[in-house]
């Protein structure tokens, strides 16, 4: 059986038997699918048989900022508490992540009647008006309800490690995390201060740190407590247009 059977597509493959999908990579040399068993392979110079695992999508949510840093492009990983119950802790590599965040869903009027929109916090959507000249209100809904039908951002799940402590981070790893330079030496977390404008640091560790105490603000959870965490790792998925900097009033570093 050829591989070319599982019409391979961006690194996920589908089985012509019964359509399950999984993530996919090439078979090192001298290894091939298993004939008769579409989720094997085999190395017949070794005898070892593996398996390929399905692909689930799973729910991930995330503040507003940090949808902001995932639209710009700025976001590829997340440190997650390890507590009582490891939620990820059965996420594979290929699998998707469907993001849920702050929306609403509004009636804004017009020809058609019941023409609601679903509108996104993290965008900053400007004040609607109505069929009738009004301002319509937004009521914004937590992430935590927000239906998967709902999405507009997919992760493709790239590595996914247990094992750290949240002290075990650099700079790299804060740029990973959303961290984003708008000037030399000038950093910011997509946090805002009560008049409006973005927070920023000379360090981005430090703009890290803050980051991760405005969202673990318990005891034993705060940076400082070094709790244990998860990390997870992925890239974004589906057409979703990518957001400048400047769509939320920023601009990068000069080079």
């Amino acid at each position: 059986m050829g591989k070319k059977e599982f019409g391979t597509i961006d690194g996920v493959w589908r089985c012509p038997h019964c359509g399950t999908m999984g993530a996919f990579s090439d078979l090192p040399r001298g290894w091939t699918w298993l004939a008769g068993s579409p989720h094997y392979y085999e190395c017949r110079r070794y005898g070892v048989i593996g398996r390929t695992l399905p692909v689930m999508d799973h729910p991930i949510g995330f503040s507003e900022s940090m949808v902001k840093a995932l639209l710009c492009g700025h976001k590829t990983e997340t440190r997650r508490l390890i507590e009582h119950k490891d939620t990820y802790a059965n996420v594979q590599v290929g699998d998707v992540f469907w993001v849920r965040e702050t929306s609403s869903v509004t009636y804004v009027g017009g020809e058609f009647p019941n023409h609601h929109v679903r509108l996104y916090k993290a965008d900053n959507p400007a004040p609607l008006i109505d069929a009738d000249d009004n301002p319509v209100k937004f009521k914004w809904t937590s992430g935590r309800f927000l239906p998967r039908k709902g999405a507009r951002i997919w992760l493709k799940v790239t590595a996914n490690s247990k094992g750290w402590l949240a002290s075990d981070f650099s700079d790299s790893v804060a740029f990973a995390e959303g961290i984003t330079p708008i000037a030399r030496k000038l950093f910011t977390n997509w946090l805002t201060e009560k008049s409006g404008q973005y927070k920023t640091f000379s360090d981005p560790q430090a703009a890290f740190m803050d980051l991760w105490d405005s969202i673990h603000d318990k005891p034993g959870t705060r940076f400082g407590d070094d709790p244990r965490i998860r990390r997870l790792q992925f890239r974004r998925l589906l057409p979703l247009s990518h957001r400048p900097m400047s769509y939320y009033g920023l601009q990068g570093p000069r080079s």
